[in-house]
Formats: structure tokens, C-alpha cells, sequence
């Protein structure tokens, strides 16, 4: 990462923010997520006050992508049983 403006800074804030991801051979992250995202915003609001929702939905958006890949899998399913007769 060049950082060159930033070079009389020494070992300070932006040193610690270089990542080399070709020395270190981890991959990237996709990052938090739509779902993940959204949970945290209502963790917030429920927090905050804002909301006055029951816990179990506050964290429902958790269980987005098991829901979403259940739900992929039973049209599979189908398609697949409709096409096999």
C-alpha cells in the first residue's frame, strides 16, 4: 500500500492499516453481509429504544441465508421431481 504523504508518521495509525495479503496467504472476506448488516442495525434500534420488537425477531435476520439456501434446495427439489416423471 503506498502511504507516501504519509511516511513522517512512523509506525503509527497507517502502518498498522497496510495489509500485504500476498505475504500473509489469507484470503479476502467478503465482509459482514447483507443479513449480518441488518441484525447489527437491530440490535441498535432494539438497544436504543427504537424498536420495541421481541428478541427472537430482532435476531431473525440470522437465519436469512438458511432460510434462503433451504428454500434454493426445495426448488431444486421440485424442478428436479417434475422433470424426473
Amino acid at each position: 500500500m503506498y502511504l507516501a504523504p504519509f511516511a513522517r508518521c512512523g509506525r503509527g495509525l497507517f502502518s498498522l492499516l497496510e495489509v500485504d495479503m500476498a505475504s500473509s496467504g489469507a484470503p479476502a472476506s467478503g465482509g459482514i453481509g447483507f443479513f449480518g448488516l441488518l441484525t447489527i442495525v437491530f440490535i441498535a434500534l432494539k438497544l436504543c429504544g427504537v424498536i420495541d420488537w421481541s428478541w427472537w425477531l430482532v435476531l431473525l435476520p440470522l437465519y436469512g441465508p438458511l432460510t434462503l439456501l433451504l428454500l434454493l434446495l426445495a426448488v431444486l427439489g421440485l424442478v428436479f421431481a417434475v422433470k424426473g416423471r
